[in-house]
């Protein structure tokens, strides 16, 4: 079952029991669930060390093409208009965050924007 822990801006974040917590070939630490209203917004997949975060930078370009990169930042985009999707390193973490793009607008319109 799904396990909350804890609200971040309009979003309840889960994690769900006995979850494999591997990606691209990547042992993660912790899959997050984010929900608004009861809907599926996003997924935050966390991984430790720059190794790891390297392997599903790697994984993900084979699959979804070259990324779009933020200047003097290891941040990467995979956009769409359905889903998008950003990897971002930093302080010893990586973090892919999955989101559901209509979804997560309809959120932010619906809170004026605060906070995202």
């Amino acid at each position: 079952g799904m396990v909350f822990k804890g609200p971040h801006f309009s979003m309840d974040f889960y994690i769900r029991e006995g979850d494999d917590v591997r990606i691209g070939g990547v042992d993660a630490f912790g899959i997050y669930y984010g929900f608004s209203n009861g809907k599926f917004i996003e997924a935050r997949i966390m991984v430790k060390g720059i190794a790891r975060f390297s392997v599903l930078k790697m994984s993900n370009t084979e699959k979804f093409g070259e990324p779009e990169k933020l200047p003097n930042m290891e941040y990467f985009l995979w956009g769409g208009k359905e889903a998008l999707m950003e990897l971002e390193y930093k302080e010893g973490i990586g973090q892919l965050r999955i989101l559901n793009v209509p979804l997560f607008s309809e959120m932010v319109e619906k809170e004026g924007g605060k906070g995202y």
